[in-house]
């Protein structure tokens, strides 16, 4: 207990500028840890293990929700329409995800902060909405609640430390000036090589996106561009989680939008298109359409981000070449050639397809997921690469052959 009262004796004795210091930081975490961030949901396909509970969270909220106002109904034949949301809270990890289900006796609240939209001439999103300035972001109310308490101690340790330490900064500095708010070339010093290191990272990212763009200049995020219909680039934030949620909105951060995911379309100046590649430091997601060229692993292996990987269809009439070319084509017997791309998910299709070339992506020991359609595996021989490789997430997509039959 004395020690308890030694350490509040010495609270009392803090300069201002050190409460001053210490609020401003402590407000900065509160908007960067509290308030959720919308997670992606809806059709999108949950990757890690966070976003699967998230879903299933969803899920569940959903399916509550719809059972109450069945039984609350007196007309059962009254159509209802349900939207689950899920938050994520917390930094660096998140703590909490809570589902709000939204229905006709709950509408999606509205945040005070934002601006208009610069997307909305291709249809995007009408505004630029601040996070932390909505009511739904705030952990008020829940649906469905997802808490992990040892990540909720994290966090509380790391924003414990942030803010002593920029309290107990500032203190040093002012005690050392003889208990007056004074500045040094020391000081100045510090302060320049801050801001050094802010306008670095700022020229860096302005750089990489000028080098990114086809006409010389940026291109607005998340925007998609193309080069002679073969080949289309697309962006998402590549920059600090903490910074995103502090301003409220990745929007208004569009420097460190980089190009993340490249489709090409083969023929025969895929060399040159796969050379490009090189300028996308990182490139995480790639989808090749008629083929991979067997020659363009090589060049894949300098991608050192690239962890998705989308395969052409592997059906009978897919030719062995590229086309226009004379360069083979990758085949399924020859899937182990990917082992050296630290590849975490696949995506293969067509009837070409068997076990046995699945199961070389999945011995890979980077590999995650592997996404499944259309292929001549059956679903017994699936369970059995289930059970042969437990820690890869074997996901069957549809049959896309359902989409092409007539009628």
């Amino acid at each position: 207990m004395r020690r308890v009262l030694t350490y509040l004796a010495k609270l009392k004795r803090l300069h201002w500028a050190t409460w001053v210091a210490m609020s401003f930081t402590l407000l900065a975490l509160l908007l960067i840890v509290v308030p959720g961030e919308y997670q992606a949901g809806g059709w999108i396909l949950p990757v890690t293990e966070w976003e699967k509970a998230c879903y299933q969270l969803r899920v569940d909220a959903t399916a509550r929700r719809q059972q109450a106002a069945e039984k609350e109904l007196k007309h059962p034949s009254f159509y209802l329409t349900f939207h689950a949301t899920a938050y994520s809270h917390g930094w660096p990890r998140p703590f909490m995800a809570r589902a709000l289900v939204y229905d006709h006796k709950r509408e999606q609240s509205k945040p005070w902060l934002g601006k208009k939209s610069s997307f909305t001439s291709w249809g995007g999103s009408l505004y630029h909405d601040v996070s932390w300035s909505n009511y739904d972001n705030w952990p008020l109310s829940a649906d469905g609640l997802l808490l992990r308490p040892w990540s909720l101690l994290l966090d509380l340790m790391v924003s414990l430390v942030i803010v002593t330490g920029v309290g107990g900064l500032v203190q040093w500095r002012i005690a050392c000036n003889g208990g007056l708010l004074r500045f040094h070339l020391a000081d100045m010093l510090a302060i320049m090589t801050l801001i050094g290191i802010a306008l670095g990272t700022y020229i860096y990212h302005d750089t990489l996106r000028r080098r990114e763009a086809f006409d010389g200049k940026p291109v607005a995020a998340p925007t998609f561009t193309s080069t002679d219909g073969w080949t289309s680039y697309g962006q998402q934030y590549q920059g600090p989680i903490w910074l995103r949620k502090l301003v409220g909105n990745q929007y208004y951060l569009p420097v460190f939008y980089h190009v993340d995911s490249v489709n090409i379309k083969m023929d025969d100046r895929w060399r040159e298109n796969f050379a490009q590649l090189k300028k996308y430091p990182y490139l995480k997601s790639l989808s090749t359409h008629h083929g991979l060229p067997v020659d363009a692993i090589e060049t894949l292996q300098d991608c050192q981000r690239l962890e998705e990987l989308t395969l052409g269809m592997y059906e009978i009439d897919t030719p062995l070449f590229i086309f226009g070319t004379k360069d083979l084509a990758l085949q399924p017997e020859e899937f182990s050639k990917l082992k050296d791309l630290r590849l975490k998910q696949v995506t293969v299709s067509g009837v070409m397809v068997q076990k046995q070339h699945i199961a070389q992506l999945a011995a890979f020991p980077t590999m995650r997921h592997i996404q499944i359609q259309s292929t001549s595996a059956t679903k017994q021989q699936i369970e059995e690469l289930r059970e042969e490789f437990p820690q890869v997430d074997f996901h069957e997509l549809p049959d896309i052959r359902m989409f092409l039959s007539p009628g």
